[in-house]
């Protein structure tokens, strides 16, 4: 932990393999009341335990104390209780869902590109279940070594979110809890496969609320492989870029005349 311009150490925590502290030094008292710890995670004094945003983890047992929402296959899918694959080493786990290796979700230097990179792992999967999927997209502050050097601002976004069906609108329940520990700067979801009587597009009203309420830019990933943006201060909507599309959403665009490239 630090503090001033200079970044002082005021306190420095050790801890296992696993989160649980071993060793605090510096500010003791300031160490046990600052509950920002491991991996930036919430730490509760009464417990014990870290909340990651969905869920509670006891690092001296390595496991969750509750059961994941959202059951994942495999043989540790099984196991709904599993920290990070059973390997912290290796792997971590931002907010309780997902375990990914630490690298497996890069930075981007503006928000448009980590948008896109959401688009193009995701927007695939989104077509070929028929889910959609959503996420914050969050900014990272990092100052460079050396005098005068100014803060250098990148971007990326947590492992993707989805209840299995085509409702964005469940995310936003996670929104409060996770704005207190990070600088959320915009949402971003898919509309899953294409469907003829569906305008997926487009952003629905809702979608534009969601923006306007949490004052946030919002994006978009079309069935047809568009990457869209929506500005709830100007109410204008903006295509940044492309990815991977349904064909039969293509197809449509095509006898209307408007081609997914």
């Amino acid at each position: 932990m630090t503090h001033g311009q200079k970044q002082t150490t005021v306190v420095q925590y050790t801890y296992d393999t696993w989160g649980a502290v071993t060793n605090i030094t510096g500010d003791t008292t300031l160490g046990e009341l600052n509950p920002i710890r491991y991996r930036s995670y919430y730490y509760d004094n009464e417990t014990g335990w870290y909340y990651l945003q969905s869920r509670y983890y006891d690092p001296v047992a390595g496991r969750f104390v509750n059961a994941d929402f959202q059951i994942n296959d495999g043989v540790l899918g099984a196991n709904a209780f599993a920290y990070c694959n059973n390997n912290p080493v290796n792997h971590d786990d931002p907010d309780g869902r997902v375990a990914s290796t630490s690298s497996s979700i890069p930075k981007f230097g503006s928000i448009d590109a980590a948008a896109l990179g959401f688009a193009d792992t995701k927007n695939v999967w989104s077509i070929k279940n028929d889910w959609e999927y959503a996420t914050f997209i969050y900014e990272i502050k990092t100052y460079p070594l050396g005098p005068g050097r100014m803060a250098r601002y990148q971007y990326s976004f947590f492992v993707p979110w989805t209840d299995k069906k085509n409702n964005f609108v469940g995310i936003v329940n996670q929104y409060n809890s996770t704005k207190h520990f990070y600088n959320i700067v915009a949402m971003i979801h898919t509309h899953g496969a294409y469907k003829p009587k569906y305008k997926g597009e487009e952003f629905s009203s809702d979608d534009k609320k969601i923006a306007k309420s949490y004052k946030v830019l919002i994006y978009l990933v079309t069935p047809g492989g568009l990457v869209k943006r929506y500005n709830y201060k100007t109410g204008k909507t903006t295509v940044v870029g492309g990815t991977y599309h349904d064909r039969k959403a293509k197809a449509a665009w095509h006898k209307c005349g408007r081609c997914v490239n």
